[in-house]
């Protein structure tokens, strides 16, 4: 890329950016500013910063207006990029990122596991680990309706997240107790990336970018299999 090379020619190059993975890639130190501060910074590189990033959750009564919080995760691993989805019964999943080699995307030889955790009746569910040994996830996405959930993520085959046409979508499905085998969706050679999935007329919808263009498509779930059909194209910038 530019900034990888006006780096490889000694320039020094200030740069602000709210993608982790890239952070990890570009930079030599890192810096994360909160409201203007600096809350935390260092040299050696990101991986030793974000190991004591955890997942935590809040629920706000609303007849009292207060917030009960809690830890999810309390480990040495980096847990990371929560993505919430609430239900219309009132019930929710989250699904994040963890890499035990405390990496963002993952590597080959350290590949991030998709975990998951469910509110229900009041209560968090114990953690479960849903795609372990997942690869290099780039992006993920989670549609849940209350009994079933689907999670979308995108997967780099050869691991260099400079490389973009090995990009894959995959996804799995199922409910909080039981789910089925990742299932590719796209194969082809252009980059596939940023799955957005929801529910809708009975069926988990699908968005992603294909080769820079806008798809969009109709995944048939169910609980053990999750069928890839009926992918097709529906708009793209130029139109």
């Amino acid at each position: 890329t530019l900034v990888k090379a006006l780096k490889a020619n000694g320039m020094t190059i200030l740069t602000t950016s709210h993608l982790l993975a890239d952070a990890e890639d570009i930079c030599d130190r890192v810096m994360i500013v909160n409201h203007g501060k600096t809350v935390a910074e260092d040299s050696s590189g990101l991986a030793d910063m974000i190991q004591g990033m955890e997942i935590a959750v809040g629920v706000r009564d609303s007849d009292t207006g207060t917030w009960t919080c809690q830890n999810l995760t309390d480990n040495d691993v980096v847990d990371m990029a929560p993505h919430l989805k609430m239900a219309a019964n009132g019930s929710a999943a989250v699904v994040w990122m963890r890499n035990p080699g405390n990496g963002i995307a993952g590597t080959k030889d350290a590949p991030s596991d998709l975990m998951m955790a469910f509110y229900r009746n009041g209560a968090w569910s114990e953690v479960k680990t849903v795609v372990p040994q997942a690869g290099v996830v780039t992006a993920y996405d989670v549609a849940y309706d209350g009994s079933n959930f689907c999670l979308a993520y995108a997967l780099d085959d050869d691991g260099d997240i400079s490389t973009r046409d090995d990009e894959e979508i995959w996804s799995v499905s199922g409910t909080a107790s039981r789910w089925g085998e990742p299932k590719r969706l796209t194969t082809d050679e252009v980059e596939d990336s940023r799955p957005y999935v929801w529910h809708a007329n009975g069926a988990v919808q699908m968005a992603w970018l294909h080769d820079q263009k806008l798809m969009t498509g109709t995944l048939n779930a169910g609980m053990d299999e999750f069928a890839s059909t009926n992918l097709f194209a529906a708009i793209s910038p130029a139109g």
